[in-house]
């Protein structure tokens, strides 16, 4: 009886996780604690942010820029404080680990097995629409010079305003894009 291609890969990591359950077992561990100093940071830095008036303590006083900013500072304090460390500990011992395994080890895991094309049949995923109609709709509110006015100011009628400014500038790419194919067609059709 042989095995299929898919079996022996399955089968050989199956035997890689029963030979390496230690450092398996590791980076669990790893993963939970990095996930919990993120969220103890997370923690902190809201309460450090007011403290400082980083941002203000009520929410009607919050801006754009307070926002971005929160955002933006909070990313580079957990990078600092959990990423960094995180990062240069797990290259530490998974190089200490890939110096113990034996050449037989090195060269199974390094082995790059030949993998069937999946064929993509759905959707899935937002392709960066909504971040980039973000970042248009922060451009908006810098452009509209309420960038330092409080959110809690703003009439409905002006953020609706903004998001539509918003999502139609996404949106003019794409007719730009819809303009020239109309054109390319009409040329071509009038050629024939």
């Amino acid at each position: 009886m042989t095995e299929t291609e898919e079996e022996k890969e399955k089968n050989r990591w199956k035997n890689l996780f029963k030979k390496h359950w230690k450092m398996a077992a590791l980076f669990v561990a790893g993963v939970v604690i990095v996930g919990i100093g993120m969220f103890l940071v997370f923690l902190w830095f809201v309460d450090y942010a007011q403290a400082l008036s980083i941002v203000p303590s009520d929410m009607a006083s919050w801006s754009m820029a307070h926002i971005l900013g929160f955002i933006v500072k909070l990313i580079l304090w957990e990078l600092l404080i959990v990423g960094l460390p995180a990062g240069a500990t797990a290259v530490v011992v998974i190089g200490l680990w890939w110096r113990k395994l034996s050449e037989e080890e090195k060269e199974e895991l390094k082995r790059d097995p030949k993998k069937k094309r999946v064929k993509v049949t759905g959707y899935s995923g937002s392709s960066g629409f909504s971040f980039l109609t973000f970042l248009i709709f922060c451009i908006v509110v810098f452009a509209n010079g309420a960038w330092e006015t409080a959110i809690a100011s703003w009439t409905f009628g002006t953020l609706v305003s903004y998001c539509i400014q918003a999502f139609l500038w996404t949106l003019l790419p794409v007719g730009i894009l819809l303009a020239l194919g109309l054109v390319y067609l009409i040329y071509t059709l009038r050629n024939e």
